[in-house]
């Protein structure tokens, strides 16, 4: 097969995932600069790295292969960096009302200003032969700096099938340099950059070339596809319909902080919806599923009239009280996020349990913000891990046939003192 002569590739397929085998996997991301040709070794430079000081070269090349990030789509390509202004600034397209890019920096986890409009060019994972030679002496001439090749220099080819493409992540996305203007018909004008090719028209090859500053034996090792993980997917994906139990059962599978990456951006709309939708989902079946545990936990507590030296009169009056419930700090951490969320409005249910076995009395309450400045709480000290709500009883509640308001006995207490004494008697019995 001669040099210009296309290798035969395996037939391009959108849901073929190849399955690396465990020894194939490499675990590490990896990049380094490279050297954009348009066509072979003998081919005018595209695209390179500044670092490697290629005259007349205004954009900037890198290979890449990323294979971790549990919520990353595996992937290998280059990027294309367009430089956003002069010496990495952006003074003029601030001037010119465009404004200040920025990028998210992902090793401090904020948005940082950046110097380039970056496209990454995502190969498909199959439809392609990567090639990899020892570039011609021609090739090693160009480079004005041979420090930077004493590792090496590979030619590395890349063909891709019918129907094969690139991916080209960040192509669209508003871009200018005010300070040239090639730069910026390159991109938004799509003139072309050289040797008559237009970013589109590279962007739809079906051949790429470029030089790497590695000897060949260690391109191979890293830029290969059969290294790539297997694509990620979030688990929720599989559940198309609403099963409460299994989408719980995927929530507890992958607690923690690491569970995923935050995503800035999803491969596709399906992915971004059904995304979205679960964590609207769990919020929701976190949120009811504390709801229940809380509803389902007994907590001590005591009666006080509205009024001090009055009783409770549930017989005709329905007259309002407090109570007064004690709310450990171990309980109220445990329950901190979902309690917030629960008594929000200041309003809850309250259930007091009868004689009549797991049936309780179901009262509408208020929380009571500033109990200390209750008169008739004045003699009810309030403590740190304790909380006031004032319940307001309605007409009798029935279970089977049975009234429940008499299985309940209401009684107040004028003092904290004469409920903890009664606390002290009820423990003894």
């Amino acid at each position: 097969m001669s040099k210009s002569e296309a290798p035969a590739i395996q037939p391009y397929s959108p849901t073929l995932e190849p399955q690396p085998s465990i020894s194939q996997q490499r675990r590490c991301n990896w990049k380094t600069w490279c050297a954009l040709l348009s066509r072979a070794s003998e081919g005018s430079f595209v695209a390179a790295d500044p670092v490697v000081g290629i005259p007349d070269i205004k954009i900037g090349a890198t290979v890449h292969v990323a294979r971790t990030g549990n919520s990353t789509v595996p992937w290998m390509g280059f990027k294309l960096a367009f430089p956003l202004g002069n010496d990495g600034g952006q003074a003029k397209n601030v001037e010119n009302g465009f404004g200040t890019k920025y990028t998210f920096n992902g090793q401090y986890k904020v948005p940082m200003k950046t110097s380039n409009h970056v496209i990454e060019m995502r190969l498909p994972r199959n439809g392609l032969s990567v090639h990899v030679d020892e570039a011609p002496c021609e090739l090693w001439a160009r480079f004005p700096k041979p420090e930077l090749l004493r590792r090496g220099l590979s030619l590395v080819t890349v063909y891709l099938a019918d129907g094969a493409e690139v991916n080209p992540v960040g192509y669209g996305m508003p871009y200018a340099n005010g300070d040239d203007k090639d730069l910026e018909e390159w991109v938004n004008g799509n003139k072309p950059i050289v040797d008559g090719i237009t970013l589109q028209e590279l962007m739809a090859l079906k051949k790429f070339v470029f030089a790497v500053p590695l000897a060949p034996r260690e391109v191979e090792k890293e830029f290969n596809p059969a290294t790539l993980p297997p694509r990620f997917e979030y688990p929720h994906l599989k559940a198309r319909e609403w099963n409460e139990e299994q989408m719980w059962q995927v929530h507890l599978d992958t607690l923690g902080k690491e569970a995923y990456h935050a995503a800035r951006s999803y491969e596709n709309d399906e992915t971004h919806v059904a995304v979205t939708a679960n964590a609207v989902s769990l919020d929701t079946l976190w949120l009811e599923r504390e709801a229940q545990e809380i509803r389902g936990d007994s907590l001590p507590a005591y009666l006080a009239p509205l009024v001090k030296g009055e009783t409770i009169d549930l017989d005709e009056k329905f007259s309002p009280f407090y109570a007064i419930i004690s709310m450990k700090k171990e309980y109220r951490e445990r329950h901190k996020g979902a309690w917030a969320r629960l008594v929000r409005e200041g309003q809850l249910k309250v259930g007091f349990e009868t004689d009549i076995q797991d049936d309780q009395l179901i009262w509408s309450g208020t929380i009571v913000n500033y109990p200390k400045g209750i008169k008739a709480l004045a003699d009810q000290p309030i403590d740190d891990d304790e909380i006031v709500i004032r319940v307001d009883p309605s007409k009798p509640q029935f279970a089977d046939g049975k009234d429940l308001l008499c299985a309940f006995q209401a009684k107040a207490f004028g003092s904290r003192a004469q409920a903890d004494a009664q606390f002290k008697e009820d423990e003894t019995h």
